[in-house]
């Protein structure tokens, strides 16, 4: 059973695509990397976009919460993105 998940974003810039994991910790204590079970989404598409599997895109350099939610149990992580160098 799922107790907690923590979720953790690299550096987004614009037009630049990083991968999100997420790791489930079980009531046991027991960690679990569960990125590709996880359902993720982002709160605001038009400033970043996350796939099925993770995968952050960074469209405008803007603010979005990129969460990942398994069995119920979720974590979120805000994320700014930069402008490209």
């Amino acid at each position: 059973i799922v107790a907690s998940i923590a979720v953790t974003v690299p550096n987004v810039t614009i037009g630049r695509t990083v991968q999100a994991t997420a790791v489930a910790t079980m009531i046991d204590g027991r960690t679990a990397d569960v990125t590709a079970q996880a359902a993720w989404t982002s709160s605001a598409t038009a400033n970043a976009t996350v796939s099925k599997s993770g995968a952050v895109s960074g469209v405008v350099a803007a603010a979005s919460d990129i969460t990942a939610t398994l069995f119920g149990v979720s974590d979120k992580k805000s994320v700014t993105v930069a402008a490209a160098a």
